[in-house]
């Protein structure tokens, strides 16, 4: 994962997050949202070694495709300049406090008509690479999910002057897509950014090339996924095991089981409707030291930690060891709902009384059927005197443990 910050951008841009149908960047400095991104012509020069162009696009009037390492190619890409592309090697830029992945477009119109029209931008995540076939998350065998849509509503668009820049090799454009739709994938999980140009104002024949930035930085992130252990087995999340929402993850520098000043932490997420993915229980914490720390939850009333199995005496916590960079998932986390439950059974040892003053000794069981130990448990019955614990605290700890049954 990495971060640029050797530039400015027009950060007061960030507060106007207003949808629209056009979008036009042919003036210096010009930017704004679409869908939840945003959009700058701030430009950067590349520089060797400074990106890693993914996919080069060249036809006229109109030319489209995607990464992909598959070949062959299916539409107007550069078969010497396509390629998979993995999370982990989108940087992560905080713009105005907020997270996002950052992706450059370099432009290259010929001639007098420097005007270009980005017509469509679909961003999609998948398990494996080597993908084909557009679009991807099409019956009857989806290959991976649509996360972004530029033109979800079929009327946005964006417009591009390529005389703003210097040339090839500087970006014409950065696209800055929300963290959070990323949130809770692997960051083993191949990207695939699928793009048109032309049908507004045509390509003439340059081409246009995506890019990452390769610059470095200090920390690392990691991403996971709350959800709710529908049952109770202690696993690793499950098919139909859903995601919780307001929880919050954060790493415990000093192990003290609390989260204090200064310890990077996020909460999750809860699904956005006007997402196509999922979002609910995912997160990703940013700007994590180097080092190996422990992972831990906030704790709520109500709620048992199940997973993961490591833990101590502050709770359940995942053993993270985080280098300069790393882009790490598997921070996941799971609860149980608690479930307080008792099952109460008094019997007597005789079915009927025939003499009388026949002494009749009563037995009374006390079972945890619920799914979280019990303290303060008692037993009174005014019909019986001399009621007294027997047995089956098995520590023996005064708790009513989940399963345990005692005898009076």
């Amino acid at each position: 994962m990495v971060r640029r910050s050797h530039r400015t951008l027009a950060l007061e841009a960030l507060e106007d997050r207003r949808l629209m149908a056009i979008l036009d960047l042919t003036t210096a400095g010009a930017s704004g949202f679409i869908n939840g991104a945003f959009f700058t012509n701030a430009s950067t020069g590349a520089g060797t070694g400074n990106i890693d162009p993914f996919v080069r696009l060249q036809a006229s009037p109109v030319e489209q495709g995607y990464n992909s390492s598959y070949r062959d190619v299916e539409f107007d890409e550069d078969t010497s300049w396509n390629h998979d592309l993995q999370l982990s090697d989108v940087p992560v830029i905080v713009l105005a406090g907020v997270a996002y992945r950052e992706f450059s477009l370099d432009i290259n119109q010929t001639g007098r008509e420097e005007l270009l029209s980005l017509d469509k931008v679909e961003v999609y995540l998948s398990a494996a690479g080597n993908i084909n076939s557009y679009p991807f998350d099409q019956p009857p065998e989806p290959t991976a999910t649509k996360i972004y849509d530029l033109d979800a509503d079929g009327d946005n668009w964006v417009k591009l002057n390529a005389k703003l820049s210097s040339g090839s090799g500087t970006s014409d454009l950065l696209v800055y897509l929300p963290a959070t739709i990323f949130a809770g994938y692997p960051v083993t999980s191949y990207v695939t950014l699928f793009s048109r140009f032309g049908d507004n104002f045509p390509s003439n024949d340059g081409f246009e090339e995506w890019a990452v930035s390769t610059s470095g930085t200090t920390t690392a992130t990691l991403s996971g996924y709350k959800f709710e252990d529908t049952d109770g087995d202690g696993a690793a999340r499950e098919p139909g095991e859903p995601g919780l929402s307001d929880w919050t993850v954060f790493v415990d520098y000093n192990n003290n089981g609390s989260l204090d000043a200064g310890e990077p932490s996020a909460v999750t997420l809860a699904d956005d409707p006007a997402t196509l993915a999922d979002e609910a229980g995912r997160y990703t914490i940013y700007g994590i030291s180097a080092g190996t720390w422990k992972v831990r939850e906030v704790q709520k009333t109500d709620w048992t930690n199940s997973f993961p199995t490591t833990s101590d005496v502050y709770g359940r916590y995942h053993s993270v060891t985080f280098t300069a960079g790393n882009s790490l998932y598997g921070g996941d986390f799971g609860n149980v709902r608690d479930n307080p439950a008792l099952t109460i059974v008094k019997a007597a040892d005789k079915a009927t009384v025939s003499v009388a003053g026949e002494t009749i000794t009563y037995t009374i069981t006390v079972a945890n059927t619920g799914n979280v130990a019990l303290t303060g448990v008692t037993v009174n019955d005014p019909l019986v005197a001399n009621l007294a614990y027997v047995s089956g605290d098995a520590a023996p700890s005064g708790i009513l443990d989940v399963g345990e049954t005692w005898t009076y």
